[in-house]
Formats: structure tokens, C-alpha cells, sequence
């Protein structure tokens, strides 16, 4: 017995789907963008913030001769590097709990 080849076009319909979509909720769909654009506030703040510090800190070491001062800067960048982070996953989760 030979195998034979089945060219398949689309996906099969799941089991008890409906072939019509339900009505989009007008409402739900505001929510949505009104929660995309806090998280769009909230990312481009830290990215910003971290863009600052990455090319900040750099900027401010290569003025400073003094191996003491590239050590503090080094030690000193990590501390921010966690509060951004924590900012913004709290920015974020309060977006996501906040209504319209």
C-alpha cells in the first residue's frame, strides 16, 4: 500500500466554533487602547531613563581621570538599573488593574 499526499489549504475549523465572529464590544476595545497607550507612557519613560543613564554615565566617566570615581560609577549604575526596572513592571501592573 502506497502513501498518499493530501494538500491541505486552511486550517480546520476547531469543534463547536462558530463560523460568524461575535460582535466587537465598543467598549472593550477603548479599555484596551486606553491601557496600551499607560504602558506606551510608562516603556517610553524607562527607555528613556535607561537611554540617559547608558550614554550618561560613559559621558560622565570620560571626563574623570581618577580610577576611584570609574569604580564608584560602575557600582553606582546597578542600583539604577533595578529601580527602573521596578518602576516600570508597578507602572505597568497599575495600567493593567486601572480602568478606563
Amino acid at each position: 500500500m502506497t502513501a498518499r499526499r493530501v494538500l491541505v489549504e486552511r486550517r480546520p475549523v476547531a469543534v463547536g466554533r462558530l463560523d460568524a465572529a461575535p460582535p466587537a464590544d465598543v467598549s472593550r476595545d477603548a479599555e484596551t487602547r486606553a491601557a496600551m497607550r499607560r504602558q506606551l507612557s510608562a516603556g517610553a519613560f524607562t527607555a528613556g531613563a535607561g537611554l540617559a543613564v547608558l550614554v550618561g554615565a560613559p559621558v560622565l566617566a570620560a571626563g574623570i581621570a581618577d580610577v576611584r570615581w570609574w569604580v564608584a560609577l560602575s557600582v553606582g549604575v546597578q542600583p539604577v538599573w533595578v529601580l527602573l526596572a521596578v518602576r516600570h513592571l508597578r507602572h505597568a501592573e497599575q495600567a493593567e488593574r486601572a480602568g478606563p
